[in-house]
């Protein structure tokens, strides 16, 4: 009688013991190659077929299932052994699921095969899959020029870090988020002195004014310049004390008064400063009440400015309490004015 021969557990007619039939197998055994090709071209089940295309390393074989097999799971398992780049390269431009194209994406190291998807996919999904892969600088800034999604455009700008590159996009770009995104990237202070004073668009000229450290700029900025939200920004920036001192004294806008009278450092000459704004016929007045607290909290006052300080907290009162005396000075009343705001903070 011939020696009994048991059928090999990937023949078993239960799922279970198939799947650990072909886990046994040896990937290195041409014999057990042909076995799992087999397997994953005829089981059943479709996690059988996926751990036998798992045990695959013929890169042809697994291109024809990654290409020709009719379960999407398959073909993933396929294109996921996948090392071949133009292999790869076909599935990512020009397979019609996306599931399998972000696969092959995932195996992808061309940095010029993955720009050129990045630029030209019709497909959001993949784009953004795509741009998150680029690093070569070269390669960042054609896709920063290039591509038709401005969403990908502005986050190949936020990889760059080449200032020259940079440079140009800040200088040329027509697209406002792109040009935003290089500011906030650049560091080449005479590219942001330019952006500062020349570009259109307001917001981009704020972040490239709060990279400045040029003082002088930074001054000019914030004297000379026609909008007012501007010159905050840039003052927002500002250290030297001569131009601060400037600004508190004599700019046409309170709000800017008010700003560089609390950056001064020399006290004597904050405190004048902040005393005659609290004197003068301004709606709102906590910000300078806030400042001054803050002043007399920290014994900083020198005895007479304490004695001007205590007067003012007396007359803010006053207002706050004489509803009518506060509409006589010219000053509208209503419930949630801002010198009640201000006594709140004001008291001594």
């Amino acid at each position: 009688m011939w020696p009994f021969t048991p059928k090999p557990k990937w023949k078993s007619k239960n799922y279970t013991i198939r799947m650990q039939g072909i886990a046994e197998l040896d990937p290195l055994k041409p014999g057990h190659q042909r076995i799992f090709a087999y397997v994953a071209n005829n089981d059943p089940a479709i996690e059988v077929r996926k751990a036998a295309v798992s045990k695959l390393t013929d890169q042809n074989i697994l291109a024809d299932f990654a290409k020709n097999d009719h379960n999407r799971y398959v073909r993933n398992e396929a294109i996921s052994k996948l090392t071949d780049q133009k292999i790869l390269a076909d599935f990512a431009k020009n397979d019609h699921n996306r599931y399998v194209r972000n696969e092959a994406i995932s195996k992808l190291t061309d940095q010029k095969i993955l720009a050129e998807i990045a630029k030209n996919d019709n497909d959001e999904n993949i784009r953004w899959n795509v741009i998150n892969k680029l690093t070569d600088q070269n390669i960042l800034a054609d896709v920063a020029k290039n591509a038709k999604d401005n969403k990908i455009r502005s986050t190949a700008i936020e990889k760059l870090t080449d200032q020259n590159i940079l440079a140009d996009f800040v200088k040329n770009d027509k697209n406002s988020s792109v040009r935003y995104n290089a500011v906030t990237k650049l560091t080449d202070q005479n590219i942001l002195i330019f952006s500062a004073k020349n570009d259109i668009d307001k917001n981009i000229r704020k972040a490239a004014i709060k990279k400045l450290l040029d003082q002088v700029v930074l001054g000019d900025i914030s004297v000379n310049d026609k909008d007012t939200d501007i010159r905050k920004t840039a003052v927002e920036k500002l250290t030297d004390q001569n131009i601060l001192a400037g600004i508190a004294k004599n700019d046409k806008e309170i709000a800017l008064q008010i700003q560089a009278s609390i950056k001064l450092t020399t006290l004597s000459l904050k405190t004048e400063n902040l005393i005659r704004l609290f004197n003068a016929n301004i709606k709102d007045k906590s910000e300078i009440a806030v400042e001054l607290k803050k002043l007399y909290d920290q014994n900083l006052l020198s005895i007479s400015d304490k004695a001007k300080v205590l007067q003012l907290e007396g007359e803010l009162l006053q207002e706050h309490y004489d509803h009518t005396s506060y509409t006589d000075k010219g000053c509208a009343w209503d419930g949630n004015n801002h010198s009640d705001h201000a006594a709140k903070y004001f008291k001594l």
